[in-house]
């Protein structure tokens, strides 16, 4: 199950982040966060895929599609996710076409919880944190959409 649902939590966690870019974007990005975690918790599909690019590609060769069949599997499996996070760091940029690019980077553990008792790790374990990697670029209605995650160390997650 840990294989396939990986980057749906990788998701979560970078959203919960966004918000320690500059301090005019906390706001902006404290929505965005509120509004991932209550469509990821409430199984919301179409709302939660908002958040990805249609473009979206990885170093696995994941694309949207791919992405949107692990999210539903994964809302059928566990009523909800607890999250910890650390070490975060946020760059904002300008690509070469002048679009507004958010990296992160940070060391997280997310698990699944299924009646109320967390049973899987799904990104990471509770003695090791996972470092991840996302790329997010603001879109043409100036929404931010996941475009790229790297540092999934499962080598099987693609089988």
């Amino acid at each position: 199950m840990k294989k396939i649902i990986l980057i749906v939590f990788v998701v979560i966690i970078s959203l919960l982040l966004l918000f320690n870019g500059k301090e005019g974007d906390t706001k902006e990005f404290e929505k965005i966060i509120n509004s991932i975690v209550i469509s990821a918790n409430e199984k919301d599909l179409e709302k939660f895929m908002s958040y990805f690019s249609i473009h979206y590609s990885d170093e696995h060769g994941g694309n949207y599609l791919y992405i949107k069949s692990i999210a539903k599997n994964t809302f059928e499996d566990f009523e909800k996710f607890d999250v910890y996070y650390e070490n975060i760091s946020v760059a904002r940029i300008k690509s070469e076409n002048s679009q507004d690019i958010a990296v992160l980077n940070f060391d997280v553990v997310v698990s699944g919880i299924k009646n109320g008792i967390p049973i899987a790790e799904i990104i990471g374990s509770s003695g090791h944190l996972e470092n991840l990697t996302i790329e997010f670029k603001k879109s043409d209605l100036r929404k931010w959409k996941i475009i790229n995650v790297e540092g999934i160390n499962d080598k099987n997650f693609y089988q």
